[in-house]
């Protein structure tokens, strides 16, 4: 039986951490701009423009918008705290989105669209969990 050497064991860790590396490093381009978020309904969708801790999520249609506070707790972990709305909508939902936080956890990170696993965390456990694309330019019609 071979020893193994300890600089083998080296190179194949750091083998094992670039993808994770150039993942990580995608995922930092995304923590500032503007993208575009379209629904499964045809004529729906969204403006996202994320700047340091707060993001607007604007609907295409309607210019009602979302403010949250954003905070990266990974490079591909984001955690947004709902703060308010320009479209009237019930106090109880707007009880809910207050008093929870909306995880985003970016899963691959390309030159046109960033995918991702999106959820609420409600006492630590992860509901509604739900994965979709965010786009870098507007769909063209």
């Amino acid at each position: 039986m071979r020893p193994i050497h300890l600089e083998s064991i080296i190179v194949f860790l750091f083998m094992l951490s670039l993808p994770a590396a150039a993942q990580t490093a995608k995922c930092d381009k995304i923590h500032n701009g503007s993208f575009y978020f379209y629904s499964a309904k045809p004529s729906s969708g969204f403006l996202i423009v994320r700047q340091g801790s707060s993001q607007e999520e604007i609907d295409l249609n309607t210019k009602d918008t979302s403010f949250w506070k954003a905070q990266w707790q990974e490079s591909c972990v984001l955690h947004m705290q709902f703060l308010r709305t320009t479209k009237a909508i019930p106090e109880d939902q707007s009880i809910f989105l207050k008093s929870h936080t909306t995880v985003i956890e970016i899963q691959k990170v390309t030159d046109k669209y960033y995918i991702f696993w999106g959820s609420v965390d409600v006492n630590g456990t992860k509901m509604g969990q739900t994965q979709d694309t965010v786009w870098f330019k507007p769909k063209m019609h």
